[in-house]
C-alpha cells in the first residue's frame, strides 16, 4: 500500500530540493555558534569534494575567494575573520591569507584529528 504525500510534505520537499544544503553536526553548533559551525562544515565539504574528484591531494591545503564564502554564507569579511581566528585558536584550521590584485583569497589547512576529537568530546 503507498502512502499518500500531503501537500505540506511536497511544499517541504520542493524547499529543501531547490538548492544544495548543509547538514550541520549539532555538537560544532553546541560547541562553536551557528555561523562558525555552518562556516566549518562548508569547508569540509569543500574540501571533500576537491579530495574526492581528484582536483587536491588530501595532504594539501584549500584555496577559497573570500567572495565565494560571503556570497555562500551571507558573512562579512570581517565575520569569516573573526571565525577563521576563533577555528585557528582551537587548532582545528590555520589559515593564509593571499591578496593578489583586488581579490583575497585564503588558504585553508584543516587539523583533521583535532576536529574529530573536538567534536566526539
Amino acid at each position: 500500500m503507498k502512502k499518500k504525500i500531503t501537500e505540506i510534505e511536497i511544499m517541504i520537499r520542493g524547499i529543501l530540493g531547490k538548492d544544495k544544503f548543509l547538514m550541520l553536526n549539532m555538537t560544532l553548533i553546541k560547541k562553536l555558534d551557528p555561523n562558525s559551525a555552518c562556516f566549518l562544515t562548508y569547508l569540509l565539504d569543500k574540501y571533500e569534494f576537491l579530495v574526492k574528484s581528484k582536483q587536491i591531494e588530501d595532504i594539501d591545503g584549500m584555496s577559497i575567494y573570500r567572495r565565494e564564502l560571503t556570497d555562500k554564507l551571507n558573512l562579512s569579511p570581517y565575520q569569516q575573520r573573526k571565525i577563521e581566528n576563533q577555528l585557528s585558536s582551537l587548532n582545528l584550521i590555520s589559515v593564509k591569507e593571499v591578496r593578489v590584485e583586488q581579490e583575497t583569497f585564503n588558504l585553508y589547512y584543516f587539523n583533521i584529528s583535532e576536529i574529530y576529537d573536538f567534536v566526539e568530546k
